[in-house]
């Protein structure tokens, strides 16, 4: 990251959905806004931000799964010295139970039958209880991939559609899915 400005890091970051791993093309299309619990937060805060997904079932799995937290120290071009704190989408490391990995589970999406999570995600290793490779957030979770954080609700392309609430009736509480532009237009 020393080597790219900070709106260069957030362009490679955003170039990835942090649920799937698939690479996508950031646009207004394929970008959802969420509000999400923070780690560490007391009473219940929140984070408003955005980040880019290759599919809408990943929504899902951001509001069951994932919470945003802070990598410390990020280091960029044109950043401070020592680097700055920087917010992405989180999750519990999955080698804090390592034998969880071997647990047997039933594959719903391809027809295999019972498998391990050990066998299906090969890369997914373990080194003295940590993840070996992740980048841990303060709180020591695994940083999965960027959440942009936004001041206000909306930001600045909110519209009659723009926000969705998918929970909390609109309320301080509960994740926003920017859904602009509406999908199933043609154009």
């Amino acid at each position: 990251s020393a080597q790219l400005t900070a709106g260069q890091l957030r362009g490679v970051l955003a170039g990835f959905c942090a649920v799937s791993g698939s690479p996508v093309r950031p646009s207004e299309y394929n970008r959802y806004r969420y509000r999400l619990p923070l780690a560490g937060a007391a009473a219940g805060g929140t984070a408003t931000g955005d980040t880019h997904h290759c599919c809408w079932p990943c929504v899902c799995d951001v509001e069951d799964m994932l919470v945003v937290d802070y990598v410390d120290g990020v280091v960029t071009r044109d950043g401070a010295p020592g680097g700055a704190p920087m917010a992405f989408l989180a999750m519990g490391d999955p080698c804090v139970d390592e034998a969880a990995l071997h647990a047997p589970f039933t594959q719903p999406f391809y027809g295999r039958g019972e498998t391990t999570l050990w066998r299906e995600a090969p890369e997914v290793r373990c080194e003295g209880g940590r993840l070996r490779g992740a980048t841990f957030t303060r709180n020591g979770l695994v940083a999965i991939g960027l959440f942009d954080e936004v001041s206000g609700v909306g930001g600045d392309n909110d519209d009659d559609n723009a926000v969705l609430a998918l929970q909390g009736g609109g309320s301080s509480s509960g994740p926003l899915v920017v859904a602009s532009p509406r999908p199933g237009r043609v154009t």
